[in-house]
């Protein structure tokens, strides 16, 4: 049976009761100062979620605002693909027509005119381009109104691919250029952006600047990309026409990365 003094030590508040109990004391008898700290911490806390929420909201307009371009970008791409379709199954009846003569006479190889009509379908179907005139200027707007975000980013890609199909390197290099600095920190655009810019500088002859941009390249990618970049370096050192640094690029890779499919591509430019 439980004795009186048990009782009484257990009925008594413990360290951590005490201690409890003087800070509510402290907090009820300070209330007044505390809230003059607490209600700018309190403000601060709300302000910087309503800007969370301001930004979500920003970037869910931006985003609808740049869907409405990459739609009409993928119709004109399926515009484009639906007339290469017609134009291949053209070229496949006029083949076929011309195989059935052969069928028949060994020595038959077309009529002058349907040799003439295959030529000029095979000419039409190289010629075929999407006519992204409209969204280009639409995604270069969009980039330069939302350049210091993603989505202007991203707006600013689209119009270096188009740039890039129309053969106006120089115009995709300018555009990138800018991009790469606002992006820092993001891997995607600072990689496959910078291999973009690269390869549009080397088509403007800017081979310098390229050379510059692949030693930048070279730094941030993981070991197994570097046989990749190494062998680029090499071949716009070629280009460049400096062909003892391209030599030297290609035995790098083949003594680094001698098991590597760039060992034997450089292996055989080093025979050049």
């Amino acid at each position: 049976m439980t004795d009186k003094k048990t009782i009484k030590r257990l009925k008594r508040l413990d360290a951590f009761q005490e201690r409890f109990f003087a800070i509510g004391q402290w907090v009820t008898a300070n209330l007044r100062q505390i809230s003059f700290v607490a209600a700018p911490l309190v403000v601060i806390a709300v302000g910087f979620f309503c800007w969370r929420l301001y930004q979500q909201h920003q970037g869910e307009i931006l985003r609808e605002e740049l869907a409405v371009i990459t739609d009409q970008f993928k119709k004109e791409e399926d515009e484009a693909g639906k007339k290469h379709t017609a134009i291949q199954q053209e070229i496949e009846k006029l083949d076929a027509a011309i195989e059935a003569e052969k069928a028949k006479d060994p020595k038959a190889t077309g009529t002058p005119a349907e040799n003439k009509a295959l030529e000029d379908k095979k000419n039409q179907l190289i010629a075929i381009k999407a006519d992204h005139k409209v969204t280009l200027e639409q995604f270069q707007a969009f980039y330069k109104k939302y350049q210091g975000n993603a989505e202007g980013w991203r707006a600013g890609m689209f119009a270096v691919k188009i740039l890039l199909d129309n053969k106006q390197p120089k115009e995709a290099a300018d555009l990138l250029s800018p991009i790469l600095q606002q992006s820092k920190g993001v891997d995607f655009y600072q990689i496959q952006g910078r291999t973009l810019y690269i390869s549009a500088l080397t088509d403007s002859k800017a081979y310098d600047l390229a050379l510059q941009e692949t030693d930048k390249l070279l730094e941030m990618v993981k070991d197994d990309s570097k046989a990749r970049v190494l062998l680029l370096k090499g071949k716009l050192l070629l280009q460049a026409d400096k062909k003892a640094e391209a030599q030297k690029t290609f035995a790098q890779i083949i003594n680094d990365f001698n098991s590597s499919p760039e060992a034997r591509k450089a292996q055989g430019l080093l025979a050049l």
